[in-house]
């Protein structure tokens, strides 16, 4: 046990003992081999009988005092612990000191002893709630407040693991490296209708974050997300051209039903966007007016001039994978997304078809590995990254938009290297060029853009993202 001074007097400092190793308990006190150790803030007395007057000042809880006397006085045990300084186990002359009220940041768990992990009850207090403190402890560095008899709990979150917990977004997500004052956006947005395990809950000024990954924090609240969602810096529009239409719905997920239909050649500002739970595209025109990206429109965006994504991780296929270039462009995508993945784990995890759009053929450690394509991967992406969007047959301008304006990296298939099928990573673009990363090479690439299109033509424009 942690020697603890409360008392500033000379004459007292020089009592206090560095004893070690007692064990926790919740007695008011206990006395053992001439020495008394408190358990609750003891208050200190001039005299122990019915002349004794309260000093005012209190030994601190978790003190330890050497005994220079004891006396009886009403039924009640007195210790000396200094010139004519006494002090009692005894509650009634021992009132509790008011430590105010403590208002938890984050779920706390409750421990009957504090300091001490294995005396949680498995219970615990819910982030935002206040209790009023009856006593407070630091053991080896950690704040703990008493809330209730045997009831104990702190702020530091390795004492405070929750339970298993998702949240889903209803709306795209500003991810933050903090929910503190000081915290900062990370410049990356989590897309509607994603699911993320949480894995921390704290409440700063009335406003619950979640942290959904080590630095990374979320929450709900919309002030911290703010709309129009992706387009701070582009203006997107649709235009119908189709001579039919284009149908508008009331929601971009299942369950959504009819509700308009948008003329030949009409114009619309686009507000939102939205990835449906299927992966499907969807734009916002107006209050609960949803229209599918495939559903007969061409879209038109102001994008940045150019765009380039820092951080996203180069990782080598080589030696382990020869034919892992799809699944190692992706381990790159999802790693930058935060997920704690690798690429031998995700090329054991991905399914195995005779179809690639179903699962991968082959084995990619070998000879017989061939290819995966975008389809086939939307479960694993959507698994770690909690969303997916499968972007093949897209233009050029849907990469713009995941890596200008989502600054979310696309794992694009090509043909290279003397391969029929290789997947590059791509991270930015200017007003002619492209950079990617190439799993094959180990290095960062770049090509026109007129070359990659043409390129990336030959294998039906396959991409994905999330």
């Amino acid at each position: 046990m942690q020697k603890k001074k409360w008392v500033s007097l000379a004459t007292f400092g020089a009592l206090l003992l560095a004893l070690g190793g007692l064990s926790a308990h919740r007695a008011e006190a206990t006395v053992a081999n001439g020495v008394l150790y408190l358990n609750r803030p003891a208050t200190m007395y001039h005299g122990y009988d019915d002349t004794r007057q309260s000093t005012g000042q209190t030994l601190k809880a978790g003190s330890q005092w050497k005994i220079t006397g004891q006396q009886e006085s009403a039924g009640v045990t007195w210790y000396q612990v200094a010139t004519n300084t006494w002090v009692t186990e005894n509650a009634q002359f021992n009132p509790q000191q008011s430590y105010g009220v403590v208002r938890l940041n984050q779920t706390a768990t409750i421990y009957t002893v504090p300091g001490d992990k294995n005396t949680s009850t498995g219970r615990n207090l819910n982030a935002g709630s206040s209790w009023r403190v009856t006593d407070q402890q630091v053991v080896a560095g950690v704040t703990w407040y008493q809330v209730a008899t045997n009831t104990w709990v702190t702020q530091n979150y390795a004492f405070n693991p929750i339970p298993y917990q998702t949240v889903t977004l209803a709306q795209p997500t500003t991810l933050y490296n903090g929910y503190g004052a000081a915290r900062q956006s990370t410049g990356r947005t989590l897309a509607i209708g994603s699911a993320w395990k949480i894995t921390h809950a704290a409440t700063e000024n009335g406003v619950t974050w979640y942290e959904i990954g080590p630095n990374q924090w979320i929450t709900t609240n919309t002030s911290y997300n703010p709309v129009p969602d992706h387009f701070d810096n582009a203006i997107m529009t649709i235009t119908v051209n189709t001579k039919n239409g284009a149908n508008v719905y009331s929601s971009y997920q299942a369950g959504r039903w009819w509700v308009n239909r948008l003329s030949f050649g009409s114009r619309w500002k686009v507000t939102r966007q939205a990835v449906a739970n299927d992966g499907s595209l969807w734009y916002q025109v107006g209050t609960n007016q949803w229209v599918s990206a495939t559903g007969g429109i061409a879209t038109g965006v102001v994008y940045p001039n150019s765009a380039y994504i820092n951080g996203v991780p180069l990782i080598s296929q080589l030696p382990e994978l020869p034919n892992g270039c799809e699944i190692t462009a992706v381990t790159m995508m999802l790693r930058y997304a935060g997920a704690n993945v690798n690429k031998m784990q995700l090329a054991r995890e991905m399914p195995r078809s005779s179809n690639p759009n179903y699962g991968y053929i082959g084995d990619p450690w070998n000879n017989t590995g061939i290819t995966i394509f975008p389809p086939a991967l939307m479960n694993i992406v959507q698994k770690y990254a909690g969303n997916s969007i499968n972007m093949t047959g897209m233009s050029f301008d849907a990469i713009r938009y995941q890596v200008g304006i989502r600054k979310h990296p696309v794992v694009a298939w090509m043909t290279m290297h003397g391969f029929p099928y290789h997947a590059v990573v791509v991270t930015g673009y200017s007003a002619s060029n492209v950079t990617y990363l190439d799993c094959w090479t180990n290095s960062v690439g770049t090509m026109s853009i007129d070359a990659f299109v043409n390129n990336w033509q030959t294998q039906n424009r396959r991409a994905i993202s999330y």
